[in-house]
């Protein structure tokens, strides 16, 4: 690898670490009876059921279902059609 790549690399694993990172501590932080959040943005579905952002680009076109507002806006994805498309996929 050139350098450049390293460090887009390296730039892009250190944002998943402060996020799960800031998960952790809202875990921790947080009441432990609390629900798990119902919707997801991909980093944190990612990093929740430890899958890559493109295996969810991926599944998105294979079928799996999204909840986006309206066009350019944030796309979220529901817990339960993750689990069910895991199941689907297992």
């Amino acid at each position: 690898m050139n350098q450049q790549k390293v460090i887009k690399w390296a730039i892009r694993e250190i944002g998943k670490l402060k996020i799960e990172i800031k998960l952790l501590k809202e875990g921790i932080q947080g009441n432990p009876n609390k629900e798990l959040k119902e919707y997801l943005t991909k980093k944190e579905a990612s990093l929740e059921f430890n899958i890559s952002e493109r295996t969810i680009d991926r599944w998105r076109q294979e079928g799996l279902e999204v909840i986006q507002i309206k066009r350019n806006a944030k796309v979220l994805f529901c817990r339960k059609n993750i689990e069910k498309f895991l199941k689907y996929k297992s």
